[in-house]
């Protein structure tokens, strides 16, 4: 989490801000291939084959040829009549190459073809379907960001905010003699924050970088490294793309849902995701292994199949992600309340839910040894929650005969005890350890609340960013343009309605009753399958599936009974297991359809009831703080795809609709092509559209080059005119860039996790306050600083009406006490200030300024003074 420097630097890195900032224009006409001095042959350019020169022989003037003439003519006309049929019967091949525009009909068949096709057939499509889906990502999101075709000082430069800072460790690395001395090198970091020495693997998660440093040097590619690095990053998401297309699938039963998905994700690509404008952000690397490992999580849920190997890959992925994004713990901690209160609901397994627990508990402490214990993992809540998770996860569950009313009591006051234990945990370990580092997080929670205090310095940094704003009406009426936001909140309270449901009628009593009968039906339906009509195998696989998903769902108890009842001394031939999985994988279209049986279609599901709660929980993050949309977004697309492509959600809302009057006379396939139709049209709605909004990201008219001469003179200065050991003050966001850049001395940077950092900085930005030049040069003395970087557009910035006290010159004068120049009368506490501002009062050269700060370069943006030696 990072705060932003001023509100115009504040729109660079917000959610809703265009790829092309401030500055950027169309590519010059002068940079055109087709220019002046390298035209094609057009009028007035002809081959010289085609004229005659003067003087040529006069027989060919007067058409007196030779034999010799005629001849060779004759038999360039041979040749050039070969070359015409040659090109005629290309063209004609051609012509029966081009495809025939497919109907409605055909295309139906080959949908009913694809799912009845092999496995090899099958996985060869889905190959060639998610690789279709990564270059598509590729090209927008190489085309949005534009850093491929400017010079690796551009690159840098581009890379604003607290993105410098992380690239400019990858950098670092790679530019070291070796591997091993740039990594020695972070673990004794005296740049970075002047006047201590820092490990910069212990306080900041830079694994990525020094992964991708590790391959880039093995590597040795001939690409500069910001376009690997970039490069890598847009694979990385190509992968997520992916990933969502598999978890829809897979929570779905259809290639449809995970189709639907992905179109959505791309259609939405300002709102789902940020990578396209902030490569080196945390989250672009977090973000793809998150979703990897819900989806591995979901398939852990859902079957008892190589649950080892799963739960080994969800602990690699959980301290992977870790250590690649501060706020991880609190994701992490969403999950483990949200897998907690489903076991306590019964809605999940206890054995499932304590392993992962256990496994959330041990991914914490792998990652602390790894990262030198740092303190937003040491301290955080996901850490404190496990042991009272753990132990809740192991005490028996309330029993289900009490009543409805009873039971939901009584699981609100273990969860209650569960949130009161893991405070009191977290608190001892701060106090214990005296650790302050995410203070600032609840700080802005408190104050999204409307219950800190306004003129705290930190949570008004947070509170005056677009990234950290409430959900705007912008994103809301993108979301519903397309229809997406709609669909997912009646999929949202149809999924509930159906979970709750589900709860309600849920008797483990009868479950107990009737393993016999279900073990007895089960073998039966298994040695028998290969003697059924293809139509009565459907039907029994789908039976045998929902039977398989119920026990699935069962207690700790149950589920020693089923390894024993069903797979204890059962001997089935390798051909009829092969024809069972391939008619589990296959949808039922000729399965029978009935509301009559009372069948929740989220009965047996508790893997999509877990993606559920985790997107409604994250819902509520997004509407506070408008980044968290990138946790949020992908779920959205996903469960808006599982809900229009889901067969058990047709065949159990059709008897509904249709008050159970039509179940009897319509045909048993009826529920899938009712999905076709409605599916393909909402496909259709969306190609119709938004394709000339993804064909222009894919294929633009006009590229943007970057253009930002103020920095890149600011930068080339710097390098040239300042000894290496030079020490900056100046905003957090811009310092970043001159680390990257110059790799000079920094007092301060972007990455907010520390409370000294933060009270560094409140000093430091004293030069955009109102106090006195003694109290100023004392503060940057004290932090080292031997020049300050001021920027005009933070001094000079104009009131926003819609933002009041937002500007950072506000935030400074409410944090020193004094009365902002545009409002904050009310405020209580505050004086009027005795000096007047020093950013601007430094320009006017002054002499009590002047005898402490000498300007030394200055262009439109920014202003450079050399700080006294001594007073």
């Amino acid at each position: 989490m990072k705060p932003r420097g001023s509100h115009e630097e504040q729109g660079e890195d917000s959610e809703g801000n265009e790829a092309a900032s401030e500055g950027n224009y169309p590519a010059s006409e002068e940079n055109d291939p087709v220019s002046e001095g390298n035209e094609p042959e057009s009028e007035g350019n002809y081959p010289a084959s085609e004229f005659v020169e003067d003087g040529e022989s006069g027989e060919e003037e007067h058409g007196v040829v030779s034999d010799i003439d005629s001849e060779d003519t004759t038999s360039e006309d041979n040749e050039y009549d070969d070359e015409v049929s040659k090109r005629e019967e290309e063209e004609a091949e051609v012509e029966e190459e081009v495809p025939k525009s497919k109907g409605i009909i055909e295309t139906l068949n080959e949908y009913l073809e694809s799912i009845f096709a092999t496995a090899e057939e099958h996985d060869e499509e889905v190959e060639e379907e998610l690789t279709a889906m990564y270059e598509l990502l590729w090209k927008i999101l190489s085309g949005t960001l534009g850093v491929i075709a400017i010079v690796e000082v551009e690159r840098e430069i581009s890379f604003r905010t607290e993105q410098g800072l992380y690239y400019s460790y990858f950098k670092q690395i790679v530019e070291s003699p070796t591997w091993q001395e740039g990594f020695n090198q972070l673990k004794q970091d005296n740049q970075t924050e002047h006047g201590r020495t820092i490990n910069i693997i212990h306080r900041f998660n830079i694994l990525p970088e020094i992964i991708l440093s590790a391959v880039y040097r093995w590597l040795s590619p001939r690409e500069a490294p910001s376009v690997f690095y970039v490069s890598t990053v847009f694979g990385l998401h190509g992968v997520f793309v992916a990933t969502l297309y598999i978890t829809a699938w897979y929570l779905s039963g259809s290639i449809l849902a995970g189709f639907i998905s992905v179109i959505l994700f791309v259609v939405h690509l300002i709102d789902t995701t940020r990578v396209n404008y902030t490569v080196p952000l945390r989250e672009s690397f977090a973000v793809p292994l998150l979703f990897l490992q819900i989806f591995l999580m979901c398939t852990y849920i859902r079957s008892y199949k190589w649950q080892r190997v799963k739960l080994a890959a969800i602990f690699l992925l959980n301290v992977t992600f870790l250590l690649s994004w501060q706020f991880g713990p609190f994701v992490l901690l969403c999950q483990l309340f949200c897998f907690t209160s489903l076991g306590r609901l019964l809605l999940m397994t206890g054995t499932k839910v304590s392993m992962l627990v256990v496994v959330m508990g041990i991914s914490l402490l792998v990652a602390c040894v790894v990262q030198a214990n740092p303190p937003l993992v040491v301290s955080s809540p996901a850490l404190s929650m496990v042991l009272p998770a753990l132990v809740l996860s192991f005490t028996p569950s309330a029993d289900r005969n009490l009543g409805t009313t009873l039971r939901l009591t009584i699981v609100a006051a273990e969860l209650s005890l569960l949130l009161l234990a893991t405070v009191l945990i977290n608190g001892s370990i701060k106090i214990f350890l005296d650790i302050n580092a995410d203070s600032h997080v609840y700080q802005l929670l408190f104050a999204k609340l409307q219950m800190g205090d306004i003129r705290d310095f930190d949570s008004r940094l947070y509170m005056c960013s677009d990234a950290f704003d409430y959900m705007d009406i912008e994103s809301l009426e993108r979301l519903c343009e397309s229809g997406l936001l709609p669909l997912y909140v009646v999929g949202v309270i149809v999924f509930l309605v159906s979970t709750v449901n589900y709860f309600l009628r849920n008797n483990p009593e009868e479950n107990m009753e009737n393993y016999t009968e279900i073990s007895s039906d089960y073998r039966e339906n298994l040695f028998n399958l290969l003697e059924l009509s293809r139509e009565e195998i459907s039907y029994t696989s789908e039976y045998m599936k929902i039977i398989q998903q119920e026990i699935e769902t069962l207690e700790y108890g149950t589920e020693r009974v089923i390894d024993t009842t069903y797979m204890g001394d059962m001997k089935v031939d390798p051909s009829t297991e092969k024809l069972i999985k391939e008619q589990s994988q296959t949808e039922c279209i000729y399965a029978p359809w009935d509301s009559s049986q009372g069948q929740s279609f989220i009965q047996g599901r508790p893997d999509l009831i877990f993606f559920l709660a985790l997107s409604v929980m994250w819902s509520i993050l997004a509407t506070l703080i408008l980044r968290l949309k990138v946790l949020w977004m992908p779920t959205v697309c996903v469960l808006t795809g599982v809900f229009m492509a889901d067969i058990r959600i047709y065949s159990s809302l059709i008897p509904v609709l249709t008050c159970g009057k039509l179940s009897s006379y319509l045909p048993r396939w009826f529920p899938e092509f009712f999905k076709m139709i409605i599916c393909f049209s909402f496909v259709a709605f969306i190609y119709i559209k938004f394709w000339g909004k993804v064909a222009s990201e894919v294929w633009p008219e006009e590229m943007y080059e970057f253009w930002d001469p103020d920095t890149v003179e600011l930068m080339e200065w710097v390098q040239s005119y300042t000894p290496p050991d030079a020490v900056f003050a100046g905003s957090m966001q811009l310092l970043a860039g001159v680390k990257l850049c110059t790799g000079r001395h920094i007092t301060n940077h972007p990455h907010y996790e520390d409370s000294w950092l933060r009270d560094r900085t409140h000093q430091v930005y004293q030069i955009y306050g109102r106090e006195a030049p003694e109290v100023v040069y004392n503060a940057l003395k004290t932090a080292g600083a031997t020049h300050i970087i001021v920027e005009d557009s933070i001094c000079l910035l104009s009131v926003d009406s819609k933002r009041p006290l937002c500007r950072l010159i506000d935030i400074v004068d409410l944090h020193n006490g004094h009365i902002p120049e545009n409002g904050g009368q009310g405020i209580p506490a505050l004086q009027t200030p005795l000096h007047g501002r020093f950013c601007n009062m430094v320009q006017q050269k002054i002499a009590e300024y002047s005898r402490f700060f000498s300007l030394v370069m200055s262009n439109k943006t920014f202003r450079v003074y050399r700080v006294a030696v001594t007073s």
